[in-house]
């Protein structure tokens, strides 16, 4: 209307441009509401992975200076509430220059309203929910009433209503941070925002509240004069009193939901998708708010034509960049995505370098016909010739170019096809996922345990879903996600990128001196990153003398029934499968520590089906058996355990041919069920180990710290094993003590401590169980020597003859032994005694120890 137009031509125009931007709001919220993620993960689909940050900068630039502007306005308004309230605060005494731009009554407003919005902001967007339902019920009323006001007192609306349009200046543009950022509000919705009749609200609920201002205006005119845009100094000049203070209060209400919704929380969001592992919500919002006061936006609207041209000329970017993001989601990728994708490096939305081309080519030809417009809107003494004509549509412009070019980029001259996929990827949803268990402690706790497999801070949601504490429930059956085929091109945080004896789809094999790839060979092979590709599989060095071979697990036995395996598996304890897991690592998992627990749960919080089936059916057979100790399942008719053993002993079989560390783990574990003669599984297993290099040192070898310390676990329980089945079975040992190089365990090698231990009754005691093991693999080594000595064929064979003589022979030759087992046990903690029970937990040195069964 300050260009010459009436409300009878104003109405109808702002009806059409919140239409317009109903469009693409409603277009990019719906991005946001079927993938459950904020605009700067849904953009990195379009611009690519580091291009994003050109989108995310732009958009945040504009929400910045706009928070800014507005917490002058609403200091402006609380100032007219504190007058109300203490007339004589009209008359405050300024001490800044005239140039200041800023009267000391509107900086301590400023700064009060600046504390409020801070502490506001600073709060979770879903604690903010009474603030909104209080603003709902307060402006609607208070727009409502100025409006009646304004026409009683104009008698129908004034000047500004009724006049003949007048045009006095050019078109100028507005900039709106919200065109794209529904996203991040709308990646909450619960039923993906099923309807598009969100459309309709924002032209309908955006022209009813421009009345108030259009006829309040007027009203200025009729009473004082001249015509004021500027609210506050509309209120200001209230005679009433209340008058003026609850509409101040009104519109300050108003205008700190507006700042929070439009200006600080997409700031924030903007800000964690470009350094998500140093800045939260939090920390972005403090930002802001330390933004809003050193920018001095009080100076900033000083030159408001100035100000307000430039950031009108920002339409120029904001409409190029919903174009390319409209086009690239609903016309070329037809909606569908693979939101881990968005969170993974060098995946499929990685494009060139982390940029897409295409996307920058359209953006920038969307807004280039514009500059010659908005430099004019900036000086209007240039001249441009006709370009500034075009300036006067620049979004529209803008939107549609870039649009088109994007379509004709991608469909005729380089189409985008790493990025397309058949079958769109979504997030897990709460209530995708039904189980008749409630949520106990030990479910928590797994949830927390987790939740710490990211480094990312937690408010800024940008976490890969596949990570997330909520989606630690199993995937059900019927909706089975494609399980990773190479953990090293994992999305995210992992611990599995470069693991070598847990790799998926593929197992390793250690090659020794003697092998046929000679060490001589392997010493001119040309590595890259440690790996080199041969016709037989993968070499993989991981010390200057050791190599594995990487071999696919499809060529080995009845690789194809595997799922069949995991999901009969499944099937039978569903759907308590996350109780029992939890159940596992509560009370079993502290005393015999073979398993990682964070990488077992980030493998389970995906897909049972990244498991080798007979550890699934191990876990679950071991925490049957503490069944009664949840609350939950007590409740519950308990599974029957014949059929998971029936799968493990089958299974077990099958993924002998294709080795790992989890054909160890499940091995020992389903000792604890075997009945009889334990000696050829045990072989069989010792058999594994030597092929997994587990009798080797892997102190300098290139594998994480994880899997370090899981080996030499792993190793020493299988040296376990070995030692007491000879001893109960009568059999010499099967690891030579001269071929085994592995260093004892230390409390370094074990991932969990005492902070991780479950508070819940019935728990085993993490710290307790870690000593217990150590103790266990001392006094094993004792019980190796004498085994080793009577079965070596150097050894006095009078002792095994008859007679006192023999008996005596014997009794000097077990002489050193025995003091060797006093001092063991002597040296016992005091924690290990059999009679330091603490009270509400398992004892790690009775019944809860795998070991000692």
């Amino acid at each position: 209307m300050s260009l010459g137009f009436t409300a009878r031509e104003t109405i109808p125009i702002v009806f059409f441009g919140f239409a317009i931007c109903s469009v693409v709001v409603t277009l990019t919220g719906k991005m946001g509401a079927t993938y459950n993620v904020p605009f700067p993960v849904i953009v990195r689909s379009t611009f690519g992975m580091y291009g994003s940050y050109v989108a995310i900068c732009i958009r945040a630039f504009v929400a910045a200076m706009w928070t800014a502007i507005l917490c002058v306005q609403a200091g402006a308004f609380l100032q007219c509430c504190l007058e109300a309230i203490w007339p004589s605060f009209i008359n405050f005494p300024n001490h800044l220059p005239e140039d200041a731009g800023i009267t000391s009554a509107g900086l301590l407003c400023f700064s009060l309203y600046w504390c409020v919005q801070t502490i506001l902001a600073l709060m979770p967007i879903s604690k903010l929910r009474v603030l909104f339902w209080v603003k709902g019920i307060i402006v609607p009323p208070t727009f409502l009433a100025l409006f009646l006001w304004a026409v009683v007192v104009t008698h129908g609306g004034g000047e500004l209503v009724t006049g003949k349009m007048k045009l006095t200046s050019s078109y100028m543009n507005t900039a709106y941070s919200a065109l794209t950022g529904l996203n991040d509000f709308g990646r909450f919705s619960k039923n993906r925002l099923a309807g598009y009749h969100q459309f309709f609200a924002l032209p309908v609920i955006g022209t009813l509240g421009a009345l108030t201002p259009i006829f309040v205006t007027s009203a200025h005119s009729h009473i004082w004069g001249e015509f004021e845009w500027y609210m506050p100094a509309v209120i200001g000049k209230f005679d009433s009193r209340a008058a003026k203070f609850f509409t101040g209060f009104s519109f300050m209400l108003a205008t700190i939901g507006n700042q929070i919704a439009a200006g600080t929380y997409p700031f924030s969001n903007d800000i964690c998708g470009i350094c998500p592992k140093y800045i939260n919500i939090f920390r972005a919002t403090l930002l802001i708010s330390i933004f809003c006061f050193v920018s001095t936006p009080w100076n900033i609207i000083k030159n408001a034509a100035g100000l307000l041209a430039f950031l009108s000329g920002y339409s120029c970017l904001m409409g190029p960049l919903a174009g390319t993001m409209v086009c690239d989601y609903y016309i070329i990728k037809k909606r569908k995505l693979d939101v881990h994708e968005l969170y993974r490096d060098h995946g499929i939305y990685w494009y060139w370098h982390g940029i897409n081309w295409r996307a920058f080519v359209a953006f920038t030809g969307g807004f280039a016909a514009l500059l010659p417009g908005f430099a004019k809107s900036i000086k209007n003494s240039l001249d441009v010739g006709g370009a500034w004509k075009i300036y006067a549509f620049a979004w529209i412009f803008g939107f549609f170019t870039s649009l088109l070019l994007y379509f004709v980029i991608c469909t005729y001259i380089s189409p985008p096809v790493e990025a397309l996929v058949e079958a769109a990827v979504y997030p897990p949803q709460k209530g995708d996922i039904e189980s008749v268990v409630p949520e106990d402690t030990t479910v928590k706790q797994m949830r927390a345990d987790v939740k710490e497999l990211s480094d990312e801070p937690v408010d800024n949601d940008i976490q890969a879903p596949s990570h997330s504490a909520d989606n630690i429930a199993i995937t059900p059956i019927s909706n089975i996600v494609q399980t990773p085929r190479d953990y090293a091109k994992l999305e995210g945080s992992s611990l599995l990128k470069e693991t070598l004896g847990l790799q998926n789809h593929r197992h390793s094999c250690y090659i020794g001196a003697s092998d046929e790839f000679e060490p001589v060979y392997l010493g001119l092979v040309p590595f890259q990153k440690d790996e080199h590709e041969l016709p037989q599989g993968t070499l993989r060095r991981v010390s200057s003398h050791e190599t594995f071979l990487l071999r696919p697990d499809n060529i080995s036995q009845n690789y194809d029934e595997e799922p069949s395996d995991l999901d009969a598996i499944q099937r039978t304890v569903e759907p308590n499968g996350p109780a029992l897991v939890a159940l596992y690592f509560r009370i079993v998992h502290p005393s015999f520590p073979i398993l990682h627990k964070l990488v077992f749960l980030e493998k389970y919080s995906r897909s049972y089906r990244e498991f080798s089936p007979p550890l699934l059916a191990a876990v679950y057979m071991l925490a049957l058996q503490w069944w009664s100790y949840d609350q939950a399942l007590a409740q519950l008719k308990k599974p029957d355990t014949t059929t998971l053993q029936k799968l493990a002993s089958k299974s077990l079989d099958d993924v002998m041919t294709r080795p790992k560390l989890s054909t160890v783990q499940a091995g020992l574990l389903l000792s604890q069920f075997l009945p009889g003669d334990l000696v050829p599984l045990t072989a069989r297993l010792v058999a594994v180990g030597q092929t997994l290099g587990l009798d080797r040192d892997c102190t300098v070898w290139r594998i994480p710290d994880w899997e370090r310390g899981l080996r030499k676990r792993l190793a020493w329980a299988l040296y376990l094993q070995d030692r007491w089945v000879a001893l109960t079975h009568g059999r010499s040992c099967m690891i030579p003590t001269a071929h085994w190089s592995v260093d004892t365990v230390s409390d370094e090698d074990f991932p969990e401590t005492v902070n991780d231990e479950n508070d819940e009754e019935g728990s085993a005691e993490v710290e307790k169980g870690k000593m217990s093991f150590q103790q266990f693999i001392d006094l094993t080594t004792i019980l190796s020597d004498i085994l080793e000595s009577p079965f070596s064929i150097d050894f006095d064979p009078s002792i095994h003859g008859n007679g006192l003589d023999s008996a005596e022979k014997m009794l000097q030759w077990a002489k050193p032994v025995q003091a060797r087992l006093k001092e063991w046990y002597s040296g016992l903690p005091e924690s290990l005694r059999m009679d330091d029970v603490k009270l509400r937990k398992l004892s790690s040195t009775g019944a809860s120890a795998p070991y000692l069964k």
